[in-house]
């Protein structure tokens, strides 16, 4: 082993060195001051032994590439002037990766985001998984490690501010489509296309040269950028567990904002129960296809995991139930297993005196397309929260909890979404 720290591992073999992140405490890397010196270390190490000929980064942990900042990183940013430093000092790092003799080459097997997706920028080429658990993009509408600068000199400064700003997150195909991705494959072709690549690159070892002048007043703009972004956001968030997803889900309404929910359960693994046929669902999946997320085989799967029955007790194994119809979510509650949960998409969570168990049943409003109110029991607020909280996180929605009183129903101030947010 040429480096090893608590959280990056640098092994080489016949040449080829690889450097994994594995950052305890999240369910995904994330970067912070402490990980950015290490890997600043790690760069040197490279630099220092002549037998490397191409540097591989990859996440160590098997949820993901590299998610972002920590959020202990962004909350310890006491005033701008620390995270304008802390910004500066990022940058420099990243641009002697950049800078390395030697090609290097990031393989993303997970979520890549924001500065994750910058520390991948920094790599002369991104090998990337196209799958729905590998997103790329800033949906932190921000970068502060040189990423906005190495973007433009991908794709054009045009492109490169509208996929920043916007926050939209690509799958590995699109991603290469638009020119900051340079191979996406399925997850069961990675270990073939990485060998292969790695194996051109050992034959004619080239470094990838950016097709624009890199700009250096870029970087002092994006510090001052981070800087004031830093100052809104320094609460740091809580870390959610990695729960994972219910093995059936059951969807009892014909709200289209459910039925999409249940597309992207199908994706990930989870057996579908609806009440009935369902375009809604089944155009998700071709959605999640089109974009290049899923491979047509793997679309069909996921379709043949949406199964369809109207009786009540066919949701009896269900883990996690939803519906938008209080007289019929009594009926599939008192059909189901103990351990089943809930959720109702409702205005008002009144009349639970009917429910067997109304701890388990959770009030759902939707405030956005991208994000969820639960209003969870306060006898079991902690228990159920970390769980629901995972499961619809890991579907890319943000989730806010609050708890209610065990004797007083909570008025949730909106019911089904409207309109304009099915049609988003």
């Amino acid at each position: 082993m040429v480096f090893s720290s608590p959280n990056l591992h640098l092994t080489t073999d016949h040449g080829i060195a690889t450097l994994s992140l594995r950052f305890p405490g999240r369910p995904t890397n994330a970067l912070d001051l402490d990980r950015l010196c290490e890997l600043d270390a790690a760069i040197l190490a490279v630099e220092s032994t002549p037998t490397i000929r191409t540097l591989v980064l990859r996440s160590g942990l098997p949820t993901g590439f590299c998610e972002g900042l920590h959020p202990s990183a962004i909350a310890g940013l006491a005033n701008p002037a620390d995270a304008a430093a802390f910004s500066g000092f990022g940058q420099r790092v990243l641009t002697r990766l950049t800078r390395l003799e030697l090609p290097t080459v990031a393989f993303i097997d997970g979520v890549c985001r924001d500065a994750g997706l910058e520390l991948a920028l920094a790599c002369d080429y991104r090998l990337a998984l196209a799958n729905v658990a590998a997103p790329l993009g800033f949906p932190g509408r921000m970068t502060c490690l040189g990423g906005a600068s190495r973007l433009q000199n991908l794709v054009g400064m045009r492109t490169a501010n509208q996929i920043v700003s916007e926050g939209r997150l690509f799958s590995a195909r699109e991603a290469k489509s638009l020119g900051f991705i340079d191979e996406a494959f399925c997850e069961r072709r990675a270990k073939i296309e990485l060998r292969s690549f790695l194996d051109s690159l050992d034959r004619r070892p080239l470094k990838a040269k950016p097709s624009r002048t890199w700009r250096e007043e870029g970087l002092a703009e994006e510090r001052a950028s981070f800087a004031a972004w830093a100052s809104q956001n320094r609460e740091a968030t809580e870390v959610a567990p990695v729960v994972p997803l219910p093995a059936k889900v059951g969807v009892t309404s014909a709200s289209p904002m459910l039925r999409r929910l249940a597309a992207d359960f199908a994706v990930r693994g989870t057996q579908v129960l609806l009440v009935d046929e369902d375009p809604h669902s089944r155009e998700r999946i071709e959605e999640w296809r089109r974009r290049g997320f899923l491979t047509p085989l793997e679309a069909d799967q996921a379709k043949n995991r949406l199964t369809n029955s109207d009786a009540v007790d066919a949701f009896r194994d269900a883990d996690l139930v939803f519906a938008s119809d209080l007289e019929d979510a009594v009926s599939r509650e008192n059909a189901m297993n103990p351990r089943g949960l809930l959720l109702v998409e409702t205005r008002e969570l009144k009349g639970l005196e009917g429910f067997h168990h109304p701890q388990r049943v959770l009030g759902l409003r939707w405030d956005t397309p991208r994000s969820v109110t639960l209003d969870i029991d306060s006898s079991r607020f902690e228990a159920i929260k970390a769980s629901v909280s995972s499961w619809l996180g890991t579907l890319g929605l943000a989730v806010r909890v609050q708890a209610r009183s065990s004797s007083e129903p909570t008025a949730l101030r909106s019911t089904t979404p409207s309109r304009s947010l099915v049609a988003a």
